[in-house]
């Protein structure tokens, strides 16, 4: 995981309102071979069975602008194919 700095804890209904957002409604199992965890330690955070470790916001925030910038170019390539 990063090594950025990183004091603040996501909350399980945090983790799993941004695990949505990134990979929709089937989360889990993406969000867990993005942090490179097992998927059952995914559901032990979002549980509270275990704490959620901080710099996963990091990882996550990383992500989330990578995926920013995809959609991006995906919105100019649809709006270019509807310009034709």
């Amino acid at each position: 995981m990063s090594e950025l700095n990183d004091n603040h804890r996501m909350t399980p209904e945090q983790l799993e309102s941004i695990g949505k957002a990134l990979y929709g409604s089937g989360y889990k199992i993406q969000l867990a071979e993005f942090l490179g965890v097992d998927r059952r330690r995914i559901n032990h955070w979002l549980d509270g069975d275990r704490p959620i470790p901080a710099g996963i916001t990091s990882e996550l925030l990383e992500n989330a602008k990578g995926r920013e910038i995809e959609v991006a170019e995906a919105v100019k390539r649809l709006e270019k194919i509807l310009d034709k």
